[in-house]
């Protein structure tokens, strides 16, 4: 790690604009940015075996501890690793720059060799990265063995992850969502404030405020998060939600069974979506192999997941699905259009080691994005003419 070279490769990005070769209609839409309060985290994934997980002592059913002696084993133990900048908000942003969509990340990082090589990445993808250092902590480190049936074992150095920032004031200016994580509210006494503040700030701004629920369903975290997230919605400072249809199912207090009798997924997902319709803000959540569901404000959208033979690496497909919907949206594209989008975004994630699908695999998706939204522009125009 101590060996690493940066050489930055700055991306130039400016708004996509559509024009009409016409004397009288040249209609411009401008791509808005989308600003994320977020959990930097170096990935690092390549090809394992069970013997060798088993040997280590990783398991593919929870995340473990690890330290650096141990992380440093497991980068031995793996197959052609890769690095990725990640955690959930920055995988989100990851994505949506690629297809052409302005970010901007506030986040924390350790002053360290992984917090550089964290940063180097985040530029590479173009997220405008603005980032404060800690000298006494450690970036945040999750490393993948990701197994030949595509399953992953994973291990965590803890390091920065409980650490955000506190927007400046305005932090939010000109953007056309604001997204934080629900997780950062497990440490209420110390972080609920900044969410909070940060909702207020993006709501005054005018963006659309969005919360992920990862991790929303592991142990008793939800007892403590929704009743925080109620009393947000209550202020009107919550327009979105996107997650899992685990986590979905955390944040209405459904449960598996009734009376003691498992309850089919199928049956949980309707009662989801019955939740969200009566709730009547914008919910977004993957249901794995069974595809995504957007409820928005009582209209539904159910998106089929595209047919993949052969996946690689599931790590990272729900944040695909979500950078490439909020990509699509901030393009005005409809919930059908960036409910397909973002399913092919996905396709591409699972078809690779890593916890994000690589800039070439993006590039028809973005073009595809691109002739839509020219069709958009000149409807609008039309319909104006």
């Amino acid at each position: 790690m101590n060996n690493i070279v940066l050489q930055p490769q700055p991306l130039k990005q400016a708004p996509y604009q559509v024009e009409r070769n016409s004397q009288s209609l040249k209609p411009k839409i401008q791509i808005e940015k989308i600003v994320g309060q977020g959990d930097p985290a170096l990935y690092m994934s390549g090809q394992g075996t069970f013997e060798k997980v088993a040997r280590i002592g990783l398991s593919t059913e929870r995340e473990s501890d690890i330290d650096y002696n141990l992380a440093r084993r497991i980068h031995r133990e793996m197959q052609e690793p890769n690095f990725d900048a990640g955690g959930n908000i920055p995988n989100i942003l990851a994505i949506a720059s690629m297809l052409g969509t302005p970010t901007v990340l506030y986040g924390v990082v350790g002053k360290d060799p992984w917090g550089e090589v964290f940063k180097q990445h985040a530029h590479n993808v173009g997220i405008d990265a603005k980032l404060t250092e800690l000298p006494n902590k450690a970036t945040r480190f999750i490393q993948f063995m990701v197994m030949p049936n595509g399953e992953a074992a994973s291990g965590a150095m803890t390091g920065t992850t409980r650490e955000i920032v506190d927007l400046p004031n305005n932090a939010t200016k000109d953007s056309k969502f604001f997204i934080t994580k629900a997780s950062f509210l497990f440490h209420r006494d110390k972080n609920a404030h900044k969410v909070r503040k940060a909702l207020v700030d993006a709501k005054a701004n005018g963006a659309k405020t969005i919360i992920h629920l990862q991790n929303m369903q592991q142990g008793n975290k939800s007892d403590i998060v929704v009743p925080i997230l109620e009393s947000l919605m209550k202020e009107n400072l919550i327009d979105m939600f996107i997650g899992s249809q685990n986590e979905m199912q955390s944040l209405f207090r459904l449960k598996d069974d009734d009376n003691g009798i498992l309850v089919d997924r199928d049956v949980i997902k309707e009662r989801i979506i019955h939740e969200a319709i009566k709730n009547g803000r914008h919910f977004v959540f993957t249901s794995d192999k069974n595809g995504a569901t957007i409820v928005n404000k009582g209209k539904i959208t159910r998106i089929p997941a595209e047919n993949i033979d052969n996946p690689k690496d599931t790590t990272g497909a729900g944040d695909s699905f979500a950078g490439g919907y909020l990509s699509a949206l901030s393009r005005g594209l409809d919930d059908d259009q960036a409910g397909e989008i973002a399913s092919l975004v996905a396709a591409q994630c699972v078809q690779k080691r890593g916890s994000s699908p690589t800039q070439p695999s993006l590039k028809p998706i973005r073009k595809t994005m691109e002739l839509l939204m020219k069709s958009k522009a000149q409807d609008i125009a039309f319909a104006k003419a």
